[in-house]
């Protein structure tokens, strides 16, 4: 209904998608955006019996829609839905809750906040959109998920390269379901090129600001790993969750970031492998040193079984500290030392044992 309603097309072809009032295999339809531009809509099955259909539409999409029927609330294809999209990289998207005449307001506040801490991109990379109920969309809503989609999909001509991860088109964190307003990475777009840190070529410039975000999205998770519930509470009221915290960053996450970071490397071909975007140095791989310098800091034993399965980007860490400024800069007062207070702190309980050491004969 939804879409049908957004668009004009009813997505669903199917005699018995007609009749059960349900998705049940995958329907198209398009958008045109308040920019002029069109995308293109899969309409995916919500229900767990038709995952595998799911899967199927949702391979090559840039952001997503995730529509929630107020009554029912999240269910648990809701979190099964969210899971693929986090595996499938796909990181921006727009909430619609739907049936909102149904119930009462105490329960969709409720509902909003289920949704909300459903899973960890939803709050951080989801706009909150609300429709009125099944049956009419509002002028005011079909505007606000427009512009909303403006922001959060790319160009047509930026999306067509190759990479595994999709584009953000500038965005650091647009806003969750409770309605926070968009964050521009104004810095990078406005210094970067008036510093000579990005091409010129638009779809690289893109491509950059993609890299910088999933940095963003590491970096938050490495603060976690000391203040994993509330950054106003103090370590030691939070370490044994601490604990938990590093112990599944060091082991899935950090290895899953650094080696991402170690194939887009790979796969630059520009630069043969030295740079993360395009023929030269950007302002990504400043980002990339600084995440690998203060993981050195912070858990300096995993890095040390890790970095021999990142030797590219240990090179390139390598590369950026002997630019013969950034050399100046590293041995100079105005170099800030990691310590205690900041992003990168070192705890040895949060970083894996050190090597043993073999006893000799």
């Amino acid at each position: 209904m939804l879409v049908e309603a957004l668009t004009g097309i009813d997505p669903d072809r199917l005699r018995e998608e007609k009749a059960r009032g349900m998705t049940i295999d995958l329907g198209f339809a398009w958008l045109t955006l308040p920019s002029g531009r069109t995308v293109s809509i899969v309409d995916v099955p919500g229900h767990e019996r038709f995952i595998k259909n799911m899967l199927a539409g949702v391979g090559g999409i840039d952001a997503a829609l995730l529509v929630v029927a107020a009554d029912d609330g999240v269910m648990p294809q809701t979190r099964e839905h969210l899971a693929i999209l986090d595996l499938l990289a796909v990181r921006r998207g727009v909430v619609a809750v739907t049936k909102r005449d149904l119930v009462e307001p105490e329960w969709l506040a409720l509902v909003q906040r289920d949704i909300v801490d459903t899973h960890p991109n939803v709050r951080r990379n989801f706009w909150g959109v609300f429709a009125q109920d099944d049956f009419r969309v509002s002028s005011k809503l079909s505007l606000q998920l427009g512009l909303r989609w403006d922001l959060i999909t790319p160009p047509v001509e930026a999306s067509n390269r190759q990479s595994n991860f999709s584009l953000a088109d500038g965005l650091i964190h647009v806003a969750s379901a409770d309605n926070r307003g968009p964050n521009w990475n104004t810095h990078y777009d406005y210094f970067a090129p008036r510093l000579g840190l990005v091409p010129d070529d638009e779809a690289l410039r893109a491509e950059a600001s993609q890299i910088q975000l999933t940095l963003a999205d590491f970096v938050g998770e490495i603060h976690d790993t000391h203040h994993p519930i509330d950054g106003s509470l103090y370590y030691e009221d939070q370490k044994k969750e601490a604990k938990r915290r590093a112990r599944a960053f060091v082991k899935e996450r950090m290895p899953k970031y650094l080696g991402w970071l170690e194939d887009v490397l790979a796969r630059n071909r520009k630069s043969e492998g030295r740079w993360l975007v395009g023929r030269d140095r950007t302002y990504v791989d400043l980002s990339a040193f600084q995440v690998v310098e203060g993981l050195r800091y912070a858990f300096p034993n995993a890095m040390a079984r890790l970095e021999r399965k990142i030797p590219r980007l240990v090179a390139l860490r390598d590369r950026v500290a002997a630019r013969p400024r950034i050399a100046a800069y590293l041995k100079s007062e105005r170099r800030r030392p990691f310590n205690q207070e900041g992003i990168f702190r070192r705890y040895p309980e949060l970083d894996t044992p050190a090597p043993r050491r073999k006893a000799g004969r």
